[in-house]
Formats: C-alpha cells, sequence, structure tokens
C-alpha cells in the first residue's frame, strides 16, 4: 500500500479520484475536476465565485461549450466528440482500487470526504448524501434544489456520501463508440474491448474479435508477469537503498571514528608543544642563569676596584683642601702614587670594549618557528595513493609456469598488493618492491594480474594487465625409453629399432621401459607432467602405434594401452584400424581406408576430459571423459609397434 495513495489522487482537486475519466493519453481525471476544466476553457477570465452555483441551469449552454481541453498532468490536448465528457471513458477499474484503499485505510469510524460533484465553487463543498439512483453525490444546498420532497425524486435512495456505488448493484462497462451498449468482445487489431455492434459498424468492422474471458486470462497473466519484473525490481532498488543506508551508516561510524582520530591526534600534537615550550623555557632559563653569573664574576671585581677608587678619591680630595704647604708636600708623593695604583687597577680608559670580550649564551639561542607552522597550517587528510603504473615492456612469461611484472614506484605508497588467481584460489601477496614473480602457473593459460599502491589512508584501484604463460612444451624422457627406442632431434623425435641399444647397467633403473617376452610394443614418457589447465600438443606418426597420455607409476613391462594407468589412441597396422583404450577397456573402434599421418592430444585435466583430434583438419576422432578424474600427473606417453613418432608441443590449445 506504500505509495499507493499517490497513484490515487487527482492532479486538480488533490483528493482520491471520484468518478475518474481516463483521457486518451493515458492520465486520469475526476469527472468534477474534468467540468471545472472545461468550463474554464469556455470563460477562461470568469471569476469563479460568480460563477458557484448548484443549478444546473448555470452550466455553460451546448453552443458555448468547447470540444476540447489540456490534460492537467501532460498538457496533451483532449478532443471530445459530440457527447463531451460521457465520451470519455469512465475508469471503473480505478474507482474500484479507491474503493478499496479506503475500506482498507478506513476503521470503521473515520468516513473519507466526497466532494459535491454539483457545485460549481472552487473547491466544492463537501457532500451529504449520495443518490444510488442518480449515482451523483450532493452537498446540502445541492440535494435541496435536485430532490425536493416530492415523486419522483422523494423516492431516490440517498445512503452516505461514497465515491462509488459499486456495492449496490454491478457496474457494467458500456461502449464509447455505442454508450447504450455494454462491451462484450475485444478486438485484438485495436486492443479495446467492443460492443457487438463494433464488430457490424463502426471503425472496428470486419477487425479480429475474442471472447472477453479469453483476452482477460492473456492480459491478466501479461500484467501479472510484469508485475513480478516490477516488484522484483523494486526488491532490487530496495536492497540497493538499504544498501546505501548501510554504506551512510558506516559513513557516520568512520566518521565519528576519524574524529576522534582527530581529536587524539591534535590533543597528541597539542602535548608534544607543550613539553617542548617547557623544555625551552627550562633551557633559556638554565642560559640566562649562566650568563648573569659569568657576568656576577666581571662585575664584582669591578665593583670593588670602584669602591676602593671612590675612597681613594675622597681621601685625595681632602688633601687637596690642606693649606699647609709643608704638610701637602709631605704627602704629596706617596699620594700620587696611591693614586697612580688606584687607577691601573682599574683598567685603562681606552678600553671601550670591554663587554665584546665577554660570550653570552643567551645571545647564541635563536628560535624560529615558521616551518613548523606551515606544517602545522597544512595539516590534513591523508591521501589515498596513486594507482601503480604498469610497465607493460618489461613485464612477460618466463616460462610455462612463471610470470614477471614490474611497475614504476608510487611516491605516497608504502606498500604494493598484487592479486591472480590460480584456478579457484585468489593469491594476495604483499611487498615492499616494485615487481613481481608469480610461480606454479598453469602452461598455455591467461592470467590477469591486478596491483594497487596501499597506505595508511588506504588502497588505490588497481592496475592490471593480462598475461598467457607459455604453451605446454616438452621432450621425451630418455631415462624412461625402452631400449629398442631410439631418442633423436632434440628429444622430440623417437624411432622402433629391431636390436636393443647397448646401455651401462647404471642406466637400467625402474624408471626406464622394459617390455617382457615376445612383446614388441616399447614406450617411452614425455620429461613434464600436466597437474591442471587445457594442454595440446601434436604427433606425427607412421607405423604401428599407440599414443596418449599415463600416470608415472603405470607398469614399466607394458605398454599404454593395456594399463588402468594410462589412455592411448591406437593404430593397428593389420586391421587398419583406430581404437582407444582406457583403463584397459576399448573404449571405440573404427576402420579406416588410410592411416592419419598427424594426431592431435588435447587434455583438460580439470574436466578429467581427454580428446583425441585430426590434427590437419582439426576435427574431434574421439573425446574421453573419465568419471572418476584424474588422481595424479599426466604425462604424454608413446608406444610403437614399428615406425617413428614426431613431437610438435608447445602449441596453443584449440577453441
Amino acid at each position: 500500500m506504500e505509495g499507493l495513495e499517490d497513484e490515487l489522487t487527482c492532479p486538480v482537486c488533490l483528493e482520491l479520484f471520484t468518478c475518474p475519466l481516463q483521457l486518451p493519453c493515458h492520465h486520469n481525471l475526476c469527472r468534477r475536476c474534468a467540468e471545472v476544466l472545461l468550463q474554464s476553457e469556455t470563460n477562461p477570465s470568469q471569476d469563479d465565485e460568480e460563477g458557484a452555483t448548484c443549478s444546473a441551469a448555470a452550466a455553460a449552454s451546448p453552443e458555448n461549450t468547447p470540444d476540447s481541453f489540456p490534460c492537467p498532468t501532460c498538457r496533451e490536448g483532449v478532443s471530445l466528440n459530440a457527447s463531451g465528457l460521457d465520451g470519455l471513458r469512465k475508469n471503473f477499474l480505478l474507482q474500484n482500487i479507491v474503493d478499496r484503499y479506503l475500506r482498507l485505510k478506513g476503521d470503521g469510524n473515520t468516513r473519507h470526504e466526497i466532494p459535491c460533484q454539483l457545485c460549481r465553487e472552487t473547491p466544492p463543498r463537501m457532500a451529504a448524501k449520495s443518490c444510488l439512483v442518480c449515482k451523483v453525490s450532493y452537498c446540502e444546498q445541492c440535494l435541496t434544489l435536485t430532490h425536493p420532497d416530492f415523486p419522483p425524486f422523494s423516492e431516490h435512495k440517498l445512503v452516505s456520501p461514497t465515491a462509488s456505488f459499486n456495492d449496490e448493484e454491478p457496474q457494467t462497462v458500456m461502449c464509447p463508440d455505442h454508450p447504450s451498449k455494454p462491451v462484450e468482445m475485444y478486438c485484438v487489431q485495436d486492443q479495446t474491448p467492443v460492443c457487438l455492434l463494433c464488430e457490424k459498424v463502426g471503425k472496428h468492422k470486419q477487425h479480429s474479435m475474442a471472447a472477453l474471458e479469453e483476452v482477460f486470462s492473456q492480459k491478466q497473466a501479461e500484467l501479472r508477469a510484469w508485475v513480478d519484473r516490477l516488484g522484483a525490481r523494486v526488491t532490487l532498488e530496495e536492497a540497493k537503498v538499504q544498501k546505501l543506508e548501510g554504506r551512510q551508516g558506516q559513513i557516520m561510524t568512520s566518521a565519528q571514528e576519524l574524529r576522534t582520530e582527530i581529536d587524539k591526534q591534535c590533543e597528541s600534537l597539542v602535548e608534544v608543544i607543550q613539553h617542548r615550550k617547557a623544555e625551552l623555557h627550562r633551557k633559556l632559563e638554565q642560559t640566562r642563569q649562566q650568563d648573569s653569573k659569568d657576568l656576577q664574576k666581571v662585575i664584582k671585581p669591578a665593583t670593588d676596584g670602584i669602591q676602593k677608587a671612590q675612597a681613594a678619591l675622597s681621601y685625595s680630595l681632602e688633601v687637596l683642601k690642606e693649606t699647609d704647604h709643608a704638610s701637602l708636600l709631605l704627602a704629596h708623593h706617596s699620594l700620587k702614587a696611591k693614586i697612580e695604583g688606584t687607577i691601573k687597577s682599574l683598567g685603562s680608559d681606552s678600553d671601550d670594549n670591554y663587554d665584546d670580550e665577554l660570550a653570552y649564551g643567551i645571545d647564541e639561542l635563536e628560535i624560529d618557528f615558521t616551518q613548523r607552522k606551515e606544517e602545522l597550517e597544512a595539516l590534513e587528510f591523508g591521501a589515498i595513493p596513486d594507482s601503480p603504473v604498469i610497465a607493460d615492456e618489461v613485464c612477460c612469461t618466463s616460462s610455462m609456469e612463471e610470470a614477471y611484472i614490474e611497475w614504476e614506484p608510487v611516491e605516497e605508497a608504502c606498500e604494493y598488493e598484487v592479486c591472480y588467481s590460480v584456478g579457484d584460489v585468489q593469491i594476495v601477496s604483499t611487498l615492499k618492491g616494485c615487481s613481481y614473480s608469480a610461480t606454479n602457473l598453469t602452461p598455455g593459460t591467461k592470467y590477469k594480474f591486478e596491483v594497487a599502491s596501499k597506505n595508511k589512508a588506504g588502497r588505490s584501484c588497481p592496475s592490471s594487465i593480462e598475461l598467457a604463460t607459455m604453451p605446454f612444451k616438452f621432450q621425451l624422457d630418455q631415462n624412461t625409453a625402452s631400449r629398442y627406442l631410439l631418442v633423436s632431434e632434440e628429444n622430440t623425435q623417437v624411432s622402433k629399432l629391431e636390436t636393443p641399444i647397448p646401455l651401462p647397467k647404471a642406466s637400467l633403473t625402474s624408471s626406464r621401459f622394459n617390455p617382457v617376452g615376445d612383446d614388441e610394443q616399447h614406450t617411452v614418457l614425455g620429461d613434464k607432467s600436466i597437474k591442471r589447465g587445457r594442454h595440446y600438443w601434436e604427433v606425427s606418426v607412421t607405423g604401428e602405434y599407440s599414443i596418449g597420455v599415463a600416470y608415472e607409476s603405470m607398469p614399466r613391462d607394458e605398454d599404454i594401452s593395456n594399463t588402468e594407468e594410462s589412455w592411448a589412441f591406437d593404430y593397428l597396422a593389420d586391421g587398419c584400424m583406430y581404437r582407444v583404450m582406457a583403463d584397459g577397456q576399448v573404449l571405440f573402434e573404427k576402420h579406416i581406408k588410410r592411416p592419419l599421418s598427424k594426431i592431435g592430444i588435447l587434455v583438460d585435466y580439470d574436466k578429467s576430459e581427454l580428446c583425441f583430434i585430426n590434427a590437419k583438419k582439426k576435427t574431434v576422432i574421439f573425446r574421453y571423459k573419465r568419471k572418476a578424474g584424474f588422481t595424479k600427473p599426466l604425462y604424454p606417453a608413446f608406444s610403437l609397434h614399428s615406425g617413428s613418432q614426431k613431437i610438435h608441443s608447445g602449441i596453443e590449445c584449440p577453441q
């Protein structure tokens, strides 16, 4: 029910729809509001108060009634036919929804106010009664004028105001082209309900018709599908909003955490400043005291000398007052010597720079916090570092199972995060440097590497690069070859010999194939194993052979066609026939006219699939899927009865 009232509200009176009419543009309007709009088109400058009346005679005359008015929602013109507003379709469905909404919304003690449908006032007065015969709601004044107290009006059934009269008698949708006829069929071409007369005359003549019940079920199912789709979309949008609201909560939490951290760190800075302030004051006071002490050492002797000089000066002045010639002359020599000694003790009278000889510690103290102040003024949130720029020209796959990536350093980054996936496992590595080597990759596989820079503020958007490892490439392992096989061409070709190769005893290990008895089928394995992924190689063949894959643990006295640990494609020259062997059982046999010269082998280890391919035509000969899966590493395997085989590996897998 949420938001439903908005859909049920008339755009003109802003009340719930009353007797709604559906306009050609598919918007809806109360009939009373449509009458007001139509009247305003006739007299656009007429004062509403002057036109306020409850008499039907006050309506515009047919000659003055306009034939169009604009839709109040989309402003599209609504053209009326000779029937006027009666020619517009009554939207019974919308009225029914309004009625149900009012019943669900009401609690039995509340009553929805219904406007009078005759009042020319804007807004109209509220209805006091509804007439079930007229199917109109009236205010007290209009009811008195339209229903006088004599038949037939006195016999009309009046009830409490209602927006619909469906509860008293069933509604019938009438044909818009033939108002006296109910709709009973559906015009398929125009997609609208019509009456029986429309099928014979009018614009729907000779159109395809269908039963209302049939089309109702179809359209109802169609609408239900759209409603379900809308409901699913609403659920999706609600989930989005819920997620966004959750994110809003996270933002509030993060903001509060950051606010607390700001206060904490600023208080810490204030504590540091206060501590440094106290320390600077202490050092200043210590220097001041030392300078004062040093000065005192100079001032005291000087003061003592001054006192002695002043005493000598006072005595000398008294001597000068003596008038007795003999007495003055007797004292002259000793007094002069005393005055000279006193002057010498006071220092030179030309020594004006005596203060420069003293070093004051306080003069060496300087303070300039300009840089620190600028740093404090520049305090800001830490910025997430930029994304790394990957050096594409350096990145490469150095082997079948290794890849190397490198990127340029990011100034604000403290570390870097490298992500990639191997199968279903995601590898995430964090490192300080600007290069990374990935190992244990699958041959012939494309990998997407993502590199992000990180610091305390967060993680940057990752930069990515795709690298493909080299396709599966191998050689024949001479240490496994039967003595009747000659491995050549840099270990890529094997030929069947008539006589065994003499080998030293030390090389006759348990890994070498050594068939017993009359078996002339001899085997060799590849030197690389398959543990995961898709891999492909081709074999040029002559003579009689078996090619395929095998576990390293397969018996060394058998060829690859006869064990439960090998899977092979055979060519039997005697019967000119191909066959596929798996777990020692024949899966496929086919007689041929001419043997193929090159066979392709495609292994999908993860899906436990083995496919044998006509290498020239790139067509599948036989595809095998092992239900039990492969449980050990697979090795390319080759058995020869005659002829030779040439290995072509390092080939990209066919699609």
